[in-house]
């Protein structure tokens, strides 16, 4: 409601206190519950690289550029696994990536661009290597549908997304630290992060994420987390450089 514009359905003092009685009864029921947490940007970055690897298959591949593409664009489950073969180019410039979602009505253009740099080439070489893999095919075909794929048309759903990030930390044997867990939106939630911990300012990470409003973004980020290189080879970019005079 609130990325649309609408208001929030549930206001009022009574439902809010009602909330906050229920979710404590929640923390007492299970004590143990795992907290949903960003993906930190070096485990995005291993898996980016886990895929450029000689010996990884056709799967690893797909997978793996999925999940780098899914962090380096804050894209949502939803956005990735009903990618169009024409929603993805690449060139010598760099990535470009169009997303479609609920809130491009109101954010244009709907295409973003992640400019190629020679210090990080990693996630532009691992797409490239899976364009080389999927091969020529229909624009309007799934973008991560391989020539030999058995997938059903149900198994394309935005869960897969999940069930592919989990495939790939255990290729990379990363794991979360107790009580927190990763999970697709861990990918939209760790970008957002990663970009805010090298100094990118949240009007641009509400932008490139296709946020409607500014304050749709404060849920997804965790302003404790503290940016490293891997933070930059991804998002560098999007850091405003004043020009010399």
């Amino acid at each position: 409601h609130a990325d649309l514009g609408h208001p929030k359905p549930a206001i009022g003092s009574l439902v809010h206190l009602a909330r906050r009685g229920f979710g404590e009864l929640e923390g007492e029921m299970d004590p143990d519950r795992a907290r949903r947490s960003p993906l930190p940007a070096q485990v995005a970055l291993d898996i980016v690289r886990f895929g450029l690897q000689p010996s990884s298959s056709a799967h690893h591949v797909r997978v793996c550029a999925c999940i780098g593409l899914q962090f380096a664009f804050f894209a949502r489950s939803d956005t990735g696994i009903h990618a169009r073969c024409d929603d993805l180019a690449l060139d010598a410039g760099g990535i470009h990536w169009r997303e479609r979602t609920k809130t491009l009505s109101r954010l244009t253009p709907a295409t973003l661009s992640c400019p190629y740099h020679a210090s990080s080439p990693w996630l532009h070489q691992l797409v490239a290597r899976f364009l080389d893999l999927r091969c020529a095919s229909a624009p309007d075909e799934p973008l991560w549908r391989l020539p030999s794929d058995t997938y059903s048309a149900l198994q394309w759903r935005p869960g897969l997304i999940d069930t592919w990030l989990q495939e790939a930390l255990s290729w990379v044997v990363a794991s979360p630290p107790p009580g927190v867990r990763w999970s697709s939106h861990s990918l939209r939630s760790g970008g957002a992060t990663a970009a805010l911990a090298i100094g990118v300012d949240v009007f641009t990470i509400a932008r490139w994420g296709i946020w409607a409003a500014v304050t749709s973004v404060q849920p997804y980020i965790d302003p404790l987390v503290s940016g490293d290189a891997a933070a930059v080879a991804f998002f560098g970019h999007l850091r405003k450089r004043v020009p010399l005079t």
